[in-house]
């Protein structure tokens, strides 16, 4: 047995304590008989096809959904998690792997299942966990506080992610459950206040590609706010000369080689120590 199929198996023991329903085994399910769960999704090709579908394609279900078996067609299942990846077998004629769950399960232990067993939860898009955490608040009539005791998750990021499905621009919502921009930067642009400046902020992040700090100093810029300036890096060197540089590691080298180029001048020319600074301003 390997360690991802032992992995599962101990996930499918978590599953069967955290919804109390007597048994849970991990089973390779024909994906043409596995359905989406009642107010779930319909999976497409646009949403799997940048990232899910070809990592799946070349390392396989790494990820376990969860199913139970279908309660009006026979023979067949309703996945509660896992759509996409099950969507993704179909397409690659490969067996979905799946936590079955049997038994009688609340909808509210079963969103409760897939919040807090953590492979599953990093599977789902923020648009997902929102819908969710709401959802979840409405079946136990809880506070945003509550709900974050409950599933053992920040009030922070029940709050963030909450404010992201609201906030963001709906057109905009196949970049995130895609995973083409990432969670940190799908915050940054959510945060704008204009459906149309997310628009613009998402369209250069994406073309860019732009990692979360360039994002970050757009977004202050699109709202008017001064960008952070990064700290300066200091420390010493294992001779004990005291360093500090700030901005990017290239900004950093390139100093260090007008530093290195000063420091050969006055080697070269027998001068003082104390004259570096005016080499080094030419």
């Amino acid at each position: 047995m390997t360690a991802s199929t032992n992995a599962a198996h101990d996930t499918a023991a978590r599953v069967a304590g955290t919804v109390h329903a007597g048994t849970s085994s991990v089973l390779l399910l024909d994906p043409k008989l596995c359905h989406p769960a009642a107010g779930n999704r319909t999976p497409t090709m646009e949403l799997v096809a940048p990232r899910l579908l070809p990592s799946i394609a070349e390392i396989g279900q790494q990820v376990p959904g969860i199913a139970r078996p279908h309660p009006a067609r026979q023979e067949e299942f309703e996945v509660i998690a896992g759509n996409l990846r099950c969507f993704c077998c179909a397409v690659l004629n490969i067996r979905f792997k799946a936590i079955l769950v049997n038994g009688e399960v609340s909808e509210a232990a079963l969103i409760k299942l897939r919040l807090t067993e953590n492979e599953v939860r990093e599977a789902m898009s923020l648009f997902e966990l929102a819908d969710d955490f709401q959802r979840y608040l409405q079946l136990e009539g809880c506070t945003q506080a509550q709900l974050a005791e409950k599933l053992h998750l920040s009030e922070a990021v029940i709050s963030r992610t909450l404010r992201i499905s609201k906030n963001m621009a709906p057109d905009l919502r196949p970049l995130v459950d895609n995973f083409t921009v990432r969670p940190s930067v799908a915050f940054l642009i959510a945060s704008l206040p204009t459906h149309e400046l997310q628009r613009e902020a998402m369209d250069r992040a994406v073309k860019g590609p732009m990692k979360r700090d360039a994002v970050a100093a757009m977004v202050a810029r699109m709202k008017g706010k001064k960008p952070k300036q990064a700290r300066p890096a200091k420390g010493k060197t294992p001779g004990g000369m005291t360093w500090c540089f700030g901005g990017t590691p290239e900004a950093m080298l390139a100093e260090a080689e007008k530093l290195s180029k000063a420091l050969k001048t006055l080697i070269a020319n027998k001068w003082d120590l104390n004259l570096l600074g005016s080499v080094l301003k030419g």
